[in-house]
């Protein structure tokens, strides 16, 4: 965990994170997958990144963006500010939301937690493992995950801000 928070305090993206320490969470997790995603204001749901036991690499699905309607935006923000971890079988809504795009919410077992940093809500750690996780092992892997998250919407952002204000 705390080579975890060492690598995050680095990382400057979270495909870069997933790079360094992305194989060994898998294998502290036990998971076949673990995805990034991030929900933006206009109610689109983007994969920033995703690892897979067996493939090479940081990836991303071919279609990286899905968009969402209006209650299942909501229904995600609303899960994100409770702060619980879920599973695919306890709340199909959300797995069907958050899943899609990504996967079949009924091929395998899917685990969400929710990315938040300093009150604002980011978006999901979409966990592909078996029924034994551990919730709490899987939510102190999520911490340094949405902080290197807002530290890369921040900078999006700014960039953002800084070629608008260019263009005038």
């Amino acid at each position: 965990e705390t080579q975890l928070w060492r690598e995050a305090s680095l990382a400057t993206a979270i495909d870069v994170l997933l790079g360094r320490v992305g194989s060994r969470m898998l294998d502290v997790l036990d998971a076949e997958l673990l995805a990034v995603r991030f929900v933006d204001r206009d109610h689109h749901l983007d994969t920033v990144a995703a690892i897979r036991r067996g493939a090479v690499g940081v990836t991303r699905p071919l279609k990286p963006r899905s968009e969402l309607s209006a209650p299942a935006a909501a229904r995600i923000a609303t899960w994100i500010q409770s702060g619980t971890t879920e599973r695919a079988r306890s709340a199909p809504q959300l797995a069907r939301d958050l899943l899609r795009g990504l996967a079949d919410p009924t091929d395998g077992e899917w685990w969400f937690v929710p990315l938040a940093a300093s009150l604002d809500a980011l978006g999901a750690l979409v966990v592909s493992a078996g029924a034994r996780l551990d919730a709490r092992r899987l939510a102190s892997i999520s911490e340094p995950i949405a902080a290197v998250l807002a530290t890369e919407q921040a900078r999006r952002e700014l960039t953002r801000l800084r070629e608008a204000a260019e263009a005038d």
